[in-house]
């Protein structure tokens, strides 16, 4: 992944899908359609369908 693609991105917005699929699933979807995945040691809560971001978590 390009540095610095996290600050690219804040809640609401929606991820690239070129992004979304270097992503590792964490949570799988759950029933209200939200998935949890995680790219470069950071956590996305997102939207499935849309990839609209609902959260960013970093860990450092």
């Amino acid at each position: 992944m390009p540095p610095g693609w996290q600050k690219k991105y804040h809640k609401g917005d929606r991820l690239d899908y070129d992004i979304y699929r270097h992503g590792r699933v964490v949570k799988p979807i759950d029933r209200d359609g939200r998935i949890t995945i995680e790219i470069d040691d950071t956590i996305i809560h997102m939207v499935h369908d849309t990839r609209e971001i609902l959260s960013i978590l970093s860990r450092y």
